[in-house]
């Protein structure tokens, strides 16, 4: 056992392990990145994080670096939750709900908390959180928080940051600190501590005062994905770490608890799906469809469902009769059950009218059915045979009035790029992802992993959109962050994270500081084999 290993061991509650076959497990994610830390630790409370990030910041103090990374199941795939140096796994023990407040319909929970216990938990009081990815399975609470999740609901609820009440954190010095909306009197007792959280609100609000023309100037209507947030920190009605820390990538603080507001469970909702024969008219549709107000909207492009009925024998759109469709679009509105639902009347009318072929769930088989269709892209993400192996090549949002062009740069890119592309995504929400078939045991593959997303995201950001579409921009889309803000702007995102972290403790490599030819290194061909376990092996 290393000395490293065997100080934490005897200070920390939790398991402290150096184990190869361990480390090996956790130097993976669900993406394509890999790198082996020194050592995994299972923290069982707050203490063990504190305790942690202490004895990282003395080794910084030493000229020694133990950077910490907080971890769930791991099932981002931009690279956040890997690191070299500690990881720490909180869903082995810190996954508790804490507190449940009915009549104010908040929710005091645990950072490694299970997104699919948490929906269980809720329905029973007949609530709801609608932030959640769709791999409930293997997400926690943190990395939804960590990654300023949107998910599929998030054209009607928005993404994390809007449900996230306050955090409870521990900065990279080891303090443990409350986030919550300030008053003026309560931030200038904040910046009055002479402590690192003192530091950060004095230094902060100093940086936001300084560069609020700048900060505005930067910040578009969709860019909340990408760097840190720094426009819903300071305003009208006070000031506020938690729209910052949350979609931070565990790169400012460690989350170690969160409250979470919720809503009412819909009583009823209609499901349908849709199949397209052809793409002419997709801006128009998507146009309609978001008009009806719908609570998820997703594409799926035929490409996918044709490679998932060859290569699995499972033919993904079995409750229609169509075959080779350009398209399919699934939509979930909150306005009734089945055809009594108003929205999904009128819907009909509309793709009746252009020839697509729709289906709206009468019973719990038919909504199984639908959702089934959305899981062929996960059939793509696991497949792993030939040295291919599917990788999210881009994953950007425009303004939905732009969806259309988006769509059509990135069949274009796929076609430049000769690439066995698929394309899918929450359309409703301007959001377009790119997934493709690669060798990355070639160099070739691997350099087109990153020039695919450098042109698709230029492009995105012509079209007023954002590299972010769904998560922070973690590791690797941070080459294409350039693409998104001046000069200026991304060293205000270093400077926030100097404030935050002056040691460079915290998840180092995440949102800053990854250019292209390290990541290019640390590539990894074979896909770990646990992401297999919960969707079908091709």
């Amino acid at each position: 056992m290393s000395k490293l290993s065997e100080y934490l061991g005897q200070n920390l509650s939790g398991e402290v392990s150096t184990d190869n076959l361990l480390r090996n497990y956790f130097a993976v994610d669900a993406g394509i990145l890999r790198i082996r830390p020194q050592v995994v630790i299972f923290p069982r409370t707050i203490d063990d994080i504190r305790k942690t990030t202490r004895f990282a910041w003395r080794l910084a103090e030493k000229g020694i670096a133990l950077p910490i990374t907080a971890r769930g199941y791991g099932a981002d795939n931009t690279g956040s939750s890997i690191g070299s140096g500690v990881v720490a796994v909180f869903p082995a023990h810190m996954s508790k709900v804490l507190e449940l407040d009915t009549k104010i319909k908040k929710i005091r929970v645990q950072p490694g908390l299970n997104m699919r216990s948490l929906e269980e938990i809720l329905a029973t009081h007949g609530l709801f959180f609608p932030i959640y990815p769709p791999n409930l399975k293997f997400a926690t609470i943190g990395g939804v928080i960590a990654g300023n999740t949107g998910g599929p609901k998030s054209l009607k609820y928005g993404s994390a940051r809007d449900w996230v009440d306050r955090l409870e954190v521990v900065l990279s010095n080891g303090e443990i600190i409350q986030t919550g909306n300030l008053n003026r009197r309560e931030l200038s007792a904040k910046k009055g501590l002479q402590t690192l959280e003192g530091e950060i609100y004095r230094e902060l609000d100093a940086l936001i005062d300084e560069k609020f023309d700048t900060i505005m100037r930067n910040y578009g209507p969709l860019t909340d994905g990408t760097g840190y947030n720094l426009r819903n920190v300071k305003t009208k009605d006070g000031f506020d770490l938690t729209p910052l820390l949350v979609g931070s990538g565990g790169t400012l603080a460690i989350t170690t608890q969160a409250i979470l507001k919720t809503i009412e469970k819909p009583a009823a909702t209609a499901l349908m799906i849709v199949a397209l024969k052809t793409m002419k008219n997709f801006g128009d549709i998507v146009e309609a469809v978001n008009a009806a107000g719908p609570s998820e909207f997703e594409f799926i492009d035929g490409e996918t469902l044709k490679w998932v009925e060859k290569n699995t024998g499972i033919k993904p759109l079995n409750t229609l009769d169509v075959s080779d469709p350009a398209g399919v679009l699934i939509i979930e509105l909150d306005d009734g059950e089945g055809a009594r639902s108003k929205s999904a009347k009128k819907l009909y009318k509309v793709f009746d009218e252009i020839g697509a072929l729709v289906e709206i769930a009468e019973t719990a088989d038919d909504r199984e059915d639908i959702w089934a269709v959305r899981y062929a892209v996960d059939a793509i993400m696991n497949h792993h045979k030939d040295n291919l192996r599917a990788v999210q090549f881009a994953d950007a949002s425009v303004p939905p009035e732009n969806i259309k062009k988006l769509y059509q740069v990135a069949t274009k890119l796929i076609t430049i790029k000769k690439l066995r592309g698929f394309i899918s995504g929450r359309v409703g929400a301007g959001n377009i992802t790119v997934t493709a078939l690669v060798d990355l045991q070639k160099i070739a593959d691997r350099q087109a992993v990153f020039a695919f997303g450098r042109e698709f995201y230029k492009y995105a950001g012509k079209l007023g959109g954002e590299i972010s579409g769904d998560s922070c921009d973690g590791r690797l889309r941070q080459t294409a962050a350039r693409g998104q803000y001046n000069d200026e702007m991304l060293g205000i995102f270093e400077k926030v994270k100097n404030i935050f972290d002056p040691k460079g403790i915290l998840n180092p490599g995440v949102i800053l500081d990854s250019e292209e030819p390290r990541l290019i290194a640390l590539l990894n061909p074979t896909p770990p084999d646990r992401f297999f376990d919960y969707q079908p092996r091709v």
